[in-house]
C-alpha cells in the first residue's frame, strides 16, 4: 500500500504537466486548476487503494470480506442514488477546471438550468460552487452550483472592446475634444498596466 501511494505520489508532476499544457512550468505550479484535478485524483487513487489493502489484511486473518464489501456497495448505491446532485456538481465542477474555463477574477455571466443569469466577477472556483460577486452596488455573491449551469460566458478571455459615451453641448468643438481624447488615451496605452 505504501508503495503503490508512493507511486501515485510520485506520478502527480507528469499529471500537472498533461493538464497544464497551454502553460509554461513555472505558471504549473502555481495553478490552482491543476492543483486541484491531482489533489482529486491522488485522493480517490489513495482511498480505492486502501480500501484494497484493508480487504486483502482481512481475508489474510481469515475474515470473509464478500459480505462486507456487498453490503458496502449496497450503502454506496445508496448514496450515490441520494447524493445524484452533489455528484454531478463535482464532475461538472471538475471539467470546468480542467477545461480552465474561467478562473478567479474574470468577468463572466452564467446561465443555470432554470434560466437565470448571473453575472460578475468570480471571486473563488471550486470543484462544486462557483461563487460570482455582483457588479451592481450592493455587492452581493452568488454561490452557483457547477451542476446547474447551463451557459457560461467569460469576458476576460480575450481583448475587450469599450464603449465610452460622452455627452458635450452642442456648440462643442469636436476636434478639440478628439485631441484631448487622443492624448488620454496615448498615456493609457503608455500605462504598463492597462496597455
Amino acid at each position: 500500500t505504501a508503495l503503490f501511494i508512493a507511486v501515485i505520489n510520485f506520478t502527480t508532476l507528469p499529471i500537472k504537466n498533461i493538464l497544464n499544457c497551454q502553460s509554461d512550468t513555472s505558471t504549473c505550479k502555481s495553478d490552482k486548476r491543476v492543483r486541484s484535478i491531482t489533489s482529486i485524483i491522488t485522493s480517490l487513487s489513495i482511498g480505492i487503494i486502501v480500501i484494497a489493502a484493508i480487504a486483502a489484511v482481512l481475508n489474510v486473518a481469515g475474515v470473509h470480506t464478500g459480505s462486507i464489501l456487498a453490503g458496502a456497495g449496497i450503502i454506496g448505491l445508496v448514496v450515490g442514488l441520494g447524493a445524484q446532485s452533489v455528484i454531478k456538481d463535482v464532475v461538472t465542477g471538475i471539467l470546468i477546471i480542467s477545461e480552465n474555463q474561467i478562473s478567479v477574477g474574470d468577468y463572466i455571466s452564467i446561465m443555470n438550468v432554470e434560466g437565470m443569469v448571473v453575472s460578475g466577477q468570480v471571486v473563488a472556483v471550486s470543484v462544486r460552487l462557483i461563487s460570482i460577486k455582483s457588479s451592481e452596488a450592493t455587492g452581493a455573491i452568488s454561490f452557483v452550483p457547477s451542476g446547474n449551469i447551463l451557459h457560461i460566458t467569460n469576458f476576460s478571455k480575450t481583448n475587450q472592446t469599450v464603449r465610452i459615451y460622452i455627452e458635450l453641448p452642442i456648440q462643442t468643438d469636436i476636434r478639440s475634444v478628439s485631441q484631448v481624447l487622443q492624448e488620454m488615451c496615448g498615456e493609457l496605452y503608455r500605462d504598463v498596466n492597462i496597455k
